[in-house]
């Protein structure tokens, strides 16, 4: 049986981690595969009624219907206060008892079992002959509180080796030992988690500080340059920018020089300077540059 249990804890496992909720947990909807008498595998069949786990306020039924098996169903799934995986263990917990004893735990019409799911006290009276570890499991499964019964299929898988342990010493197992047990699982699962976002907290935290000392510094830096350059004009600070495209094209038209003795020929060589500029002025694409000192046209 407790085979069975941690097989079918795991699967429902899976099923939590999609963040649903099967809602019809019972004998039929579980298979089993044996090699001789060997559970191998048990698997949870029929995902017709599954759906996303909700919140209270929502049900699994709605006034004169009902989804769902009522002989399984759990105490919140009847009162209308909604599922989620720990209906599905409450779920398990009867099919397990079936699986003990033979016989459900509550018996009678839907209304009965209303009745008795929401209400009526466990009949542990009639597993007096089962081994007391697995009624204390069952007790815990069955709770009418959902926030007293384990939290989530992992809690299954954790107990079980001290159910079994205990059965083979033939020792008790109380059902607050189970809870406890439970809930140190819980605790070392969330402890790394809490410890990871510390040390993420930690980090963010240098990360920003850093940031904010490097960014002090640049700005410290640039303060003192500008006071230093205040005082002592820094010559990198001020160079002039350049004049025109290096890349610019340029004709420059010096003084022509007359190479002839005769100085009445000197008019002859400033004549054909102007001459030149002259037409120069006419070409669109140059511009005069004569402020560089010399007669420059670019391009």
């Amino acid at each position: 049986m407790l085979g069975v249990a941690t097989r079918v804890a795991a699967g429902l496992g899976a099923i939590q981690k999609q963040n649903l909720v099967h809602r019809d947990i019972k004998p039929s909807n579980i298979m089993v595969s044996f090699d001789g008498d060997k559970i191998v595998n048990a698997k949870i069949i029929d995902l017709g009624l599954a759906k996303g786990a909700v919140g209270e306020g929502d049900s699994i039924s709605s006034p004169g219907t009902f989804v769902g098996t009522p002989q399984y169903a759990s105490p919140e799934q009847f009162a209308g206060i909604g599922a989620d995986i720990r209906s599905d263990l409450y779920a398990l917990g009867i099919t397990l008892w079936e699986m003990l004893s033979g016989k459900l735990p509550f018996q009678g019409s839907s209304t009965e079992l209303m009745q008795q799911h929401r209400h009526a006290v466990l009949p542990m009276e009639k597993l007096a002959g089962s081994p007391q570890p697995i009624n204390s499991l069952l007790e815990v499964l069955l709770e009418k509180d959902p926030t007293r019964r384990f939290q989530s299929p992992a809690d299954i898988i954790q107990v079980v080796p001290t159910i079994t342990k205990a059965m083979d010493s033939r020792s008790r197992v109380s059902v607050d030992k189970l809870r406890s047990l439970a809930q140190e699982s819980i605790k070392r699962v969330e402890e790394p988690k809490k410890d990871w976002r510390r040390l993420a907290s930690l980090r963010t935290g240098f990360r920003f500080r850093w940031l904010g000392r490097l960014g002090l510094a640049l700005l410290a830096a640039a303060g003192l340059l500008l006071v230093t350059d205040f005082f002592f004009p820094l010559s990198f600070l001020h160079r002039q920018r350049v004049i025109g495209n290096p890349g610019e094209k340029s004709i420059a038209v010096l003084p022509f020089e007359s190479l002839s003795g005769n100085k009445d020929d000197l008019y002859f060589a400033d004549g054909i300077q102007d001459e030149i500029l002259s037409k120069l002025s006419k070409v669109s694409q140059l511009s005069d540059q004569s402020h560089l000192g010399h007669e420059v046209w670019a391009r």
